[in-house]
């Protein structure tokens, strides 16, 4: 779809984030984040900048799961070149996240707020 828009814009100019969740069935491993990677340039016609942890179980997360999609986008950013931009977390439901917690994320670590959410989500 972007790609038809590619006269309107530098490439350049333009940042491509991949959101990961690595508890998805198409992101669980680095292997098929990788292989989504390259889908999703090839849909759009740009190539990805950055790479954002958004590893989650809804309102189950906590900040081991963050950590394990911690090592697998990490592992996704080293065969790529492509950086850990941030890592985006819920602070309400994360009870458990720490200063040493966040110190083993990497990018920017953001926490969210859920604004409109079913509760029984």
């Amino acid at each position: 779809m972007l790609g038809r828009y590619k006269e309107h814009y530098d490439p350049e100019e333009i940042d491509v984030f991949m959101v990961i969740n690595t508890y998805r069935p198409d992101t669980y491993d680095a292997d098929l984040c990788v292989e989504q990677m390259h889908e999703l340039e090839s849909g759009i016609g740009l190539k990805v900048t950055g790479l954002i942890n958004n590893t989650n179980l809804v309102r189950e997360t906590t900040a081991a799961d963050l950590l394990r999609g911690e090592k697998i986008i990490s592992e996704v950013s080293r065969r790529t070149g492509v950086p850990i931009r941030y890592t985006a977390y819920v602070e309400e439901v994360v009870k458990d996240m720490t200063p040493e917690v966040k110190a083993k994320l990497s990018g920017e670590v953001v926490p969210l707020t859920y604004y409109m959410r079913a509760s029984w989500m």
